[in-house]
């Protein structure tokens, strides 16, 4: 299925970038930097195998290069921690548990018998695209590009994926507040099956090359999964860095999956 499949790529990415910083670490120095603030100046220290050593704040190439590999570091336990999440996620996934949706997707005739049949499948979509949501979100002056439906959204990959979702009938909302927690996140895509109506959130994460962007992104996956969005089910994430740009086949294959 696809959403396995997606978690799939998602572990083979995470593996990939171990196997990179792993090897980039190995030309680096031993130990960890450690720093401290007394009376506004920073002092700095190497652990290594129990031994303290204190590095002057002028040896700045040192610093530099112990400071790159702390950083490393953490970045290298970050992969390892969702590498394992999907290891254990493909371990745990039940595919008899998915007989249910996937009978209702190829037999939408039965699922008409039992839903309410007091409204048509289009009432029902034009309901649901006309219900009320916040549209105070962060910098709107942002949203530039314009969809072939009218919609105004930020960048060329969310602009890609809308006009997907316009050309095959699948209502969406863009940026529609969902509460996770005790937060709010304006999700890129809120989106309605058109023939069984269940709904789904959809993020896209454009900048996974920037570390900061990518922690940021990783925090917040945690998040959705801890309030019961959960990648593959009734969330979906797609991803770029400055290896992998979009690639449009593959969203229309998620499309293909999750939607016709």
């Amino acid at each position: 299925m696809y959403f396995i499949d997606n978690v799939k790529r998602e572990k083979q990415r995470c593996e990939n970038l171990i196997a990179e910083i792993e090897a980039k670490l190995i030309d680096f120095p031993p130990g960890q930097i450690y720093s401290t603030v007394s009376h506004g100046k920073p002092s700095f220290r190497i652990y290594n195998d129990g031994k303290i050593t204190g590095i002057p704040s002028k040896n700045k190439e040192v610093l530099k290069k112990m400071a790159e590999k702390r950083l490393l570091s953490l970045k290298l336990k970050d992969e390892k921690t969702l590498a394992a999440a999907a290891e254990r996620y493909l371990k745990a996934i039940d595919e008899k548990g998915l007989r249910e949706q996937d009978y209702l997707r190829k037999h939408p005739e039965i699922y008409r018998i039992l839903a309410d049949n007091c409204m048509t499948a289009q009432e029902r979509i034009r309901q649901w695209k006309a219900m009320p949501f916040d549209p105070h979100v962060p910098n709107p002056e942002n949203r530039t590009l314009r969809t072939i439906d009218g919609v105004l959204v930020r960048s060329r990959a969310e602009l890609t994926i809308a006009n997907l979702f316009a050309s095959n009938n699948i209502p969406y909302r863009y940026e529609d507040p969902v509460d996770v927690g005790n937060l709010t996140f304006y999700c890129d895509f809120h989106l309605l099956h058109p023939v069984t109506f269940g709904e789904f959130y959809w993020e896209h994460f454009g900048l996974m090359s920037d570390p900061e962007y990518a922690a940021i992104a990783r925090k917040k996956i945690v998040r959705y999964t801890q309030a019961g969005y959960i990648p593959g089910q009734n969330l979906i994430l797609t991803y770029e860095d400055e290896h992998t740009l979009l690639d449009s086949e593959w969203i229309m294959n998620l499309i293909r999956h999750y939607f016709l």
